[in-house]
């Protein structure tokens, strides 16, 4: 009996488990962003001509502004649902990267760019960590966030490499498109099961106030920590290389 093997009914068999859905998309987006990651620093490191505190203020903005607008992710998820303020989210990024690609036209696009990716940054992970907490329900805690890290290191083992390979043969622009594609091809497993809606219900100051409460300054500090940790990783060590001379390929 002949064998017959179809793409799109393995497609959808593969994906029709909440969990594989979102393991899909979330590994897709790492690819995605795993191709500029580490480059992105440099290039900010480039435009500011060479001013490591200028590209440091940067991120620290970026990420100062995403801390203060954490809540009302929180808040957006309760009204729209979490995987449509996933999908907006990435509407956000993609303005950042098109700042990105238009940044010497302009320095206010320096400033616009750090609101958009701060505001992607608010929609998309208040959303993703709530996410995963309701589905990661149905099995071991432990397994779950196993599948997680690897659906998310996996494809940034290759993603550097794709990114300094076109970097290399092509330019920044070319990259920047190749981003945006594969950034929306990441939202279309998410909308493969229904929405789902989740309810939030702390206030901006009572959400405030838990970073700083006895009980969690463990935690807090912790989390402050491993952020140190993953700042370091991602935006010094990718110039330490730089400023060895080492190229993008």
């Amino acid at each position: 009996m002949p064998f017959h093997f179809s793409p799109i009914h393995f497609l959808h068999y593969f994906l029709k488990r909440e969990a594989t859905q979102f393991f899909t998309s979330i590994a897709i987006r790492s690819l995605a962003l795993g191709m500029i990651l580490i480059f992105e620093p440099i290039y900010f490191y480039l435009y500011f001509g060479k001013s490591l505190s200028l590209t440091l203020l940067f991120f620290g903005a970026t990420y100062g502004l995403f801390g203060v607008l954490a809540v009302y992710g929180g808040q957006l998820m309760t009204r729209f649902g979490l995987k449509h303020v996933m999908l907006f989210s990435h509407f956000f990024f993609w303005g950042y990267y098109l700042c990105l690609f238009f940044i010497s036209q302009s320095f206010l696009l320096v400033l616009l760019a750090i609101i958009l990716r701060a505001i992607g940054m608010t929609l998309f992970w208040p959303a993703f960590h709530t996410d995963f907490v309701r589905f990661s329900e149905k099995e071991p805690r432990g397994q779950a966030v196993g599948k997680m890290n690897i659906a998310w290191a996996a494809p940034t083992i290759i993603s550097p490499v794709i990114g300094g390979m076109i970097l290399a043969a092509f330019s920044w622009p070319v990259l920047f498109i190749i981003i945006l594609i594969v950034l929306f091809a990441s939202a279309i497993p998410l909308f493969l099961s229904k929405e789902v809606h989740e309810i939030y219900t702390d206030s901006y100051q009572k959400a405030w106030s838990r970073i700083f409460k006895k009980e969690n300054q463990r935690n807090s500090l912790a989390f402050a920590a491993s952020e140190v940790e993953a700042g370091i990783d991602g935006y010094l060590w990718p110039l330490f290389m730089f400023i060895l001379a080492i190229g993008y390929s």
